[in-house]
């Protein structure tokens, strides 16, 4: 019954970071307007959170040898929740690189343990299918968090009305273009 608990705390905790893992991408446009920066400068928030991700993952294997799995995956799970909440109310391109890059680092200890975790409870069965079962829980979360993130998202006219005039003009340069010859 332990292993039970164990592993649907496990799923359900990796089905919950690939939510987070996956907002990043539908939000960005969101992210840009609220933070009234270009396409370069909001790109950055992306770059902050996967170099979180890339120190996260080596502290991680470091911490984990030393400290228990279950009490720093908790720990860093509670870090990872109100990082996920505050990031949209953020309106400094800095603040939100910082608390991206915290969030990148929380979900890679959770990560990195929750992997540990299931490597040691499935050890003498063979971890193969219970592994695969949580990568593939990951992708369902990746797939649905953009899904989940398109209600809450401006879908504003301005956007449209910017890419109609944007390809009505590229069509009226390719026209006079060629009706030159």
């Amino acid at each position: 019954m332990e292993k039970v608990i164990k592993i649907s705390v496990a799923y359900f905790g990796f089905l919950s970071l690939a939510f987070g893992f996956g907002l990043i991408g539908p939000t960005l446009p969101e992210l840009q307007r609220l933070t009234d920066s270009d396409t370069q400068t909001i790109s950055w928030v992306v770059t902050a959170r996967s170099l979180g991700q890339l120190i996260g993952s080596l502290l991680a294997g470091f911490t984990l040898e030393r400290l228990p799995v279950g009490w720093v995956c908790s720990l860093a799970m509670l870090l990872v929740a109100p990082c996920t909440v505050i990031i949209p109310f953020l309106s400094d391109i800095i603040v939100m690189c910082v608390v991206s890059s915290v969030w990148g680092i929380a979900s890679s200890f959770c990560i990195v343990a929750i992997n540990l975790e299931i490597l040691h409870m499935w050890s003498c069965r063979g971890p193969g299918p219970w592994m695969q079962a949580l990568h593939s829980i990951y992708n369902v979360g990746m797939l649905l968090s953009p899904i989940l993130a398109q209600p809450f998202l401006n879908n504003s006219s301005d956007m449209e009305q910017n890419t109609t005039v944007s390809n009505n003009k590229s069509l009226e340069y390719l026209g006079e273009k060629y009706n030159k010859y």
